[in-house]
């Protein structure tokens, strides 16, 4: 959390092509915060930038790639026409609305049950239990608080061997 807190950058960053699907605007997709079940679609993502922070490190990494692109060796490399968001999307303002209308899930979904202590918002404890519970685990990458850099396929099998071995060690 501490990263959070200093405001540290952390992000994975994809914007492709085609242009995004359109998602509800009266849903939310991204943040951090709580998660509560209100309907049966996937999508929805109730705390979508509830967190100021979200959709500032969004505008400032579309600014930092922006840069990047910018510079050799990727200059050359790239056309140098942007897709997304656009030229026109100058402005942090004008940014942060194109992100507000675009930003959609990448299912690679993590943290909506953090292992963070509860003062933190979280939802379970060093040895997977629900906090406030008396024996119910959960042992998936929805404890992991922030996104890692890289698919999260091992360590998805990482928090089942580790969740194998404090059942094992706890029952």
């Amino acid at each position: 959390m501490e990263h959070i807190r200093e405001k540290w950058p952390s992000i994975e960053f994809m914007m492709y092509s085609p242009a995004p699907k359109l998602p509800d605007p009266s849903k939310k997709y991204l943040s951090l915060g709580p998660a509560h079940v209100v309907s049966n679609t996937f999508c929805n993502r109730p705390a979508a930038f509830a967190e100021p922070y979200d959709l500032a490190t969004m505008v400032e990494t579309i600014e930092f790639v922006r840069r990047l692109v910018k510079e050799e060796p990727l200059k050359s490399l790239l056309s140098g026409v942007e897709l997304n968001p656009g030229e026109e999307y100058k402005t942090d303002e004008k940014i942060a609305e194109y992100l507000r209308l675009n930003i959609g899930p990448t299912f690679h979904t993590i943290g909506s049950a953090s292992m963070l202590p509860l003062e933190d918002d979280g939802v379970v404890d060093a040895n997977l239990k629900v906090h406030k519970s008396t024996n119910i685990r959960v042992a998936d990458t929805s404890i992991v608080p922030l996104h890692v850099g890289a698919h999260i396929q091992a360590l998805a099998y990482a928090i089942g061997e580790k969740a194998a071995d404090i059942i094992k060690t706890t029952c």
